[in-house]
């Protein structure tokens, strides 16, 4: 659900809302699931979903025709791109290291 809730944000446009999922999401993960972010096998799980979830965004967001996109859409979408690292950082803070070096 957390994917399906960045990539609903994105396609409607609403890039601001998604540091909003992403901090909600990692820093209201309950305590005792946080030992599992220590996991390796889980670690590797969550960075295949994030992986396909950035590929997912690219090709809704970026498509591979060259078309016409309102130039304040393609602003929107640069500002998404250049906070998105700050942003997963800020709300992977405080949760078990091997989770935020990945």
């Amino acid at each position: 659900t957390h994917c399906q809730c960045i990539l609903d944000t994105a396609i409607n446009a609403n890039f601001e809302e998604i540091q909003n999922f992403l901090l909600h999401f990692w820093q209201g993960m309950p305590e005792h699931l946080l030992p599992l972010l220590d996991n390796p096998v889980i670690v590797d799980v969550i960075c295949a979903s994030d992986q396909i979830l950035y590929k997912v965004l690219t090709d809704v967001l970026i498509p591979a025709t060259m078309q016409e996109m309102p130039e304040n859409l393609l602003a929107d979408i640069r500002n998404c791109a250049k906070h998105w690292e700050h942003w997963t950082a800020s709300a992977l803070e405080n949760l078990p290291d091997g989770m935020a070096e990945r």
